[in-house]
């Protein structure tokens, strides 16, 4: 063991057969006392930094001097062990990931992060999830409520909660957090982008924002229609699923701007600052069909998207739906040389619109 855990806590090493016995044990009791529960979601470490001398991995030298094992495999084998428990009796596992890596996630069934407020390992957790459920926390610093309630208190007055207590998601210039309604609503499109469920203020969520008044809970309800889209949600990797996107505003008398290969936008191919932007674009199978999800768009803009044939079938019922539960059905037209459908959407008041193809 090693005194220089979290707070001063004593980081135990779970390959020492006890201990590692005695997590499961744990486990064991939780779901004996709690059959209610969904599962287990464990907190981020560090631990699995540290090097134990007790042991031979066949692998590692500390210092290059003595034998030793590393708790990267440590972590791996008792995340298997409980996972393996828990699926069994039909719960899930999950993890808060403080620096995340592929081998080390690979027996959980997701991830509930606090990472939600630091590039890149927003980007790096969405691309770790495309077959994972990918739940991030929500600091709340644009509406200062987790500064006068939080769980925890991040002030400098000794850890009392006072008027200018602030959590230290917040303070940090490299990790930006909405500070207003439009960066907000930027943050939920980036969210459905990544196929990532954003937390809503919850009372007493742990390092998240508490219901305060001046919220926005109404954006968060005006949204959840689209997050429901993408439940049991798997990125769609086949090549060339999304063949092109074509954007024109509604007062525009030019041809739309045209992307080959589904290429995410946010400006023109020409270069042109003032041309309509590209909503960017991402596409899912889901429990509710394949989901093909716009944003950053111009507010009620026309977009034409052609997907593959090898993806959607020009029979399939087409639905666009909106923030604030609005949905319409889509017209779908095959492609002259078969081999993409192409759909005119008609993007929402912010930009957004979530295709469901079944």
């Amino acid at each position: 063991m090693t005194r220089n855990g979290m707070d001063g806590s004593i980081v135990m090493d779970a390959a020492d057969p006890a201990y590692h016995a005695h997590l499961l044990q744990m486990v064991d009791i939780m779901l004996n006392k709690v059959p209610e529960s969904a599962g287990i979601c464990i907190d981020g470490t560090a631990s699995w930094t540290k090097m134990s001398p007790v042991g031979d991995d066949n692998r590692t030298l500390c210092g290059g001097k003595y034998k030793c094992h590393t708790q990267v495999g440590t972590f791996i084998q008792t995340a298997k062990d409980v996972g393996e428990r828990l699926r069994a009796e039909g719960k899930v596992f999950f993890w808060n990931p403080s620096q995340p890596r592929a081998d080390m996630m690979m027996h959980f069934d997701g991830i509930f992060s606090e990472l939600g407020y630091a590039m890149p390992q927003i980007a790096l957790q969405a691309l770790l999830t495309v077959n994972k459920v990918n739940i991030m926390w929500n600091a709340g610093c644009y509406i200062n409520s987790s500064y006068n309630s939080p769980p925890i208190s991040y002030s400098q007055a000794a850890g009392r909660v006072t008027a200018k207590s602030k959590p230290w998601q917040c303070g940090s210039e490299n990790w930006v957090q909405p500070q207003n309604l439009a960066e907000l609503t930027l943050s939920l499109h980036g969210s459905l982008h990544m196929g990532i469920m954003y937390s809503p203020p919850f009372p007493g969520a742990d390092h998240s924002a508490y219901p305060y008044p001046g919220d926005h809970k109404q954006l968060y309800k005006h949204y959840k229609n689209l997050f429901f889209l993408l439940k049991g949600k798997r990125w769609l990797l086949k090549p060339h699923a999304i063949r092109s996107i074509a954007v024109a505003a509604p007062s525009a008398s030019t041809e739309p701007v045209r992307i080959p290969n589904g290429v995410a936008g946010g400006g023109s191919d020409d270069g042109n600052a003032s041309a309509t932007p590209l909503p960017i674009s991402n596409i899912f199978s889901t429990r509710s069909g394949v989901v093909l999800a716009l944003g950053f768009g111009t507010p009620r803009a026309a977009v034409v998207v052609e997907l593959s044939s090898e993806v959607v079938k020009a029979d399939s019922a087409a639905i666009v739906h909106h923030a604030g539960g609005v949905a319409s059905s889509a017209t779908a037209k095959v492609v002259s040389n078969g081999a993409g459908i192409a759909y005119v959407v008609a993007l929402g008041g912010d930009g957004e619109a979530m295709l469901q193809i079944k």
